[in-house]
C-alpha cells in the first residue's frame, strides 16, 4: 500500500540497533516549527528602548549566532514562541542575500531576544532532547 503524503515515513529497518527504550519516530513528531516575528518600518527602533524587543535576522546567523546589530521591535509584535530559547535551532528562509538562505544555527543560551520573519525556528517538544544536540 502506498503512505498518504501527509503520513510521516518511518523507515521498515533501523540503521542500527536502539536501546531498549528508545524507539524510532518522524522528526515531525518531536519538534514545532515556528515562523519569527513581522513587522513594518513604524515598529522599529535602531536602539533599545522601553517597549522594544532585540531581535535577531538571518543576517545574524553564522557558524554560531551572533547577537551584534540586532533591530528592535516594538515588544507588543511578538508572541511568546517568537523568543529565542537555548537549543532551539534558527534557520534562514530568505533574506537579501542568497548566501544567507539555508543557514541554520543551534541556539546558545540566551534571554529576551525574538526573530525575524524571514527565519523559520525549529524548537523539539522535550527539553531533554537538547542533551543531543551539538554544536
Amino acid at each position: 500500500l502506498r503512505k498518504e503524503q501527509n503520513e510521516p515515513a518511518i523507515p521498515d529497518t533501523t540503521p542500527y540497533n536502539l536501546p531498549a527504550s528508545w524507539r524510532w519516530i518522524p522528526f515531525g513528531e518531536m519538534h514545532w516549527l515556528t515562523r519569527g516575528v513581522t513587522y513594518t518600518k513604524s515598529d522599529v527602533s535602531k536602539l533599545p528602548e522601553d517597549g522594544y524587543t532585540p531581535l535577531l535576522t538571518a543576517n545574524n546567523i553564522g557558524e554560531k549566532l551572533s547577537f551584534d546589530n540586532p533591530v528592535y521591535v516594538r515588544s507588543e509584535r511578538i508572541g511568546d514562541e517568537q523568543y529565542l530559547r537555548l537549543g532551539d535551532f534558527l534557520t534562514s528562509l530568505s533574506s537579501g542575500s542568497k548566501h544567507l538562505v539555508g543557514k541554520a544555527v543551534l541556539v546558545p543560551p540566551v534571554s529576551g531576544f525574538a526573530f525575524g520573519g524571514f527565519c523559520r525556528l525549529i524548537r523539539l517538544f522535550e527539553q531533554e532532547c537538547t542533551g543531543f544536540t551539538a554544536t
